[in-house]
């Protein structure tokens, strides 16, 4: 899932395409929904169908331009174009949110926790859409 333009394997297709080659249930994918947004220019929901059969986590975050790893809904990414496409992909998994770095010893006890109750209710909302499109 790594965004480095010499990395061979960065882009969802070449990854697609390797972990199909080596077929062992040993190897399989880490979608990272940022790498893809912002660094690969991708669409979310036509990587999400290719990667399905080999999908096996997640790494939710959203970004403006870069990596920045922010909460759902704070970015760019079309959050319910995504929660369509992993519900129709048969997805089980965990929804893995990759937004560390906010939360600093600088902030009071009180902003640490607000932040952290945001995540939790970004993630509740997320999950509540894709399950809505899994009726």
């Amino acid at each position: 899932n790594m965004p480095f333009v010499k990395q061979r394997l960065s882009p969802t297709p070449r990854i697609v395409d390797v972990v199909k080659k080596m077929n062992s249930p040993y190897v399989q994918i880490c979608y990272d929904t940022s790498h893809s947004n912002a660094k690969m220019k991708e669409d979310i929901p036509a990587c999400i169908a290719m990667a399905a059969p080999y999908l096996k986590t997640l790494h939710i975050h959203d970004n403006w331009f870069n990596d920045e790893h922010y909460l759902p809904f704070m970015g760019m990414i079309d959050w319910d174009a995504f929660a369509k496409a992993l519900a129709e992909s048969g997805y089980e998994g965990t929804l893995n949110l990759e937004v560390t770095g906010y939360v600093s010893s600088k902030m009071s006890p009180e902003l640490q926790e607000a932040y952290i109750n945001l995540a939790v209710e970004s993630a509740k909302a997320l999950n509540q859409m894709i399950e809505a499109y899994k009726k």
